[in-house]
């Protein structure tokens, strides 16, 4: 009987320590895969802060990574956005939109949208290329719409203020740069800018005596000053040009920008950023090109945008006061306060509609 309890009781010692040893196990692996876990967050924590802080090197090596800080242009790829060739279709939901190809300066192929007057897309049913192109002449306001960095023409924010657009019966013309959306070719300066040009001569090809105004918005404020300045410089203003979330100089945004708020602490690195980003900073200077414009200019700016400070487009504004001459039209500044309109979404401020009333005439 002893044998027995004493051989039952070592069977029930075995499953214990069987079940303590199983339990072990569970707990070193349960162990093993939060090291793990953390081992790769933690490697990956040291990745990013290295790349962050070699960034400046690793500018002044491959140039082209400036060229995605500053542009962002493969985030409005394809395989990142719906197809631009169906701007009516319900991913995109732009109704009255014609899609087309225009040639830049050097034959580079830019996606572009013309998108209707409300009371012509009531009035129409037959919409083909030859009535797109007449109906440009028909004597209502055009405003040609150069977005900012990342994304493409058909950004939900941007679709939302062409229907402000197009809801107060204007016509709108939306261009992609080079290397945004589904446009041929690389964003260098230079290049955009004769993009926005060759969008400009292309609308007055066909406008006639229809008045024709420049929207640029963030970085599209730079190119829209900056192409102004050329037709004011020519003898051939627009009709006025608006400004929306201006910077004073893309330099000026850099600085103030969230990514470089870290730098502020590292001496010297935001000198190597910029030294490093020269050729492209220096070809964003709107603060230079307000002397030349002489056409109407509306700036709009919200207290709350977190990417170009609001401050940046007072600086603009007071620029723009002290050095146009006497002669030159009108500059208003507009502050949409703090709204929770941010960097992109003054579209959504009840009051634009009647402050674009009585801009564009």
């Amino acid at each position: 009987m002893a044998r027995l309890r004493s051989g039952h009781k070592t069977q029930e010692e075995k499953e214990l320590k069987g079940n303590e040893e199983s339990k072990d196990k569970q707990i070193k692996r349960s162990l093993s895969c939060s090291q793990l876990m953390f081992k790769i967050i933690k490697n990956t924590i040291v990745v990013v802060v290295c790349i962050y802080l070699a960034s400046p090197i690793i500018s002044l090596l491959f140039p082209g990574a400036i060229t995605q800080v500053i542009f962002l242009n493969l985030f409005g790829k394809r395989w990142f956005s719906d197809d631009l060739s169906y701007p009516e279709s319900a991913a995109i939901n732009c109704t009255g939109t014609r899609n087309l190809y225009i040639d830049s300066t050097d034959g580079v192929k830019l996606g572009t949208w013309q998108v209707l007057p409300v009371s012509v897309q009531e009035k129409s049913n037959n919409r083909d290329d030859d009535f797109f192109d007449q109906v440009l002449a028909d004597g209502k306001p055009i405003v040609i719409y150069f977005h900012g960095n990342a994304g493409t023409r058909g950004w939900g924010h941007r679709v939302d203020l062409y229907k402000d657009f197009t809801g107060l019966d204007y016509h709108v013309v939306a261009v992609d740069y080079r290397g945004f959306g589904d446009s041929e070719g690389w964003p260098y300066p230079e290049g955009i800018f004769s993009d926005a040009l060759a969008t400009i001569n292309w609308v007055k090809a066909r406008s006639k005596a229809s008045p024709v105004y420049l929207w640029g918005h963030s970085m599209g404020s730079g190119v829209a000053a900056r192409v102004s300045k050329r037709l004011c410089d020519a003898g051939t203003c627009p009709a006025g040009v608006i400004l929306e979330t201006p910077f004073s100089s893309l330099h000026d945004a850099f600085m103030h920008h969230p990514f470089a708020i870290p730098f502020w602490v590292m001496p010297g690195y935001l000198w190597l950023h910029a030294y490093a980003m020269n050729d492209t900073i220096e070809a964003f200077h709107s603060d230079q090109c307000m002397s030349s414009i002489l056409c109407p200019i509306l700036i709009l700016h919200a207290e709350d945008d977190a990417i170009v400070p609001f401050h940046l487009g007072q600086k603009l504004y007071k620029i723009a006061k002290e050095v146009r001459p006497e002669s030159a039209g009108p500059v208003k500044f507009v502050n949409f306060g703090r709204n929770g309109y941010g960097h992109k979404h003054i579209c959504d401020a009840p009051e634009l509609p009647a402050i674009l009333k009585e801009f564009i005439v």
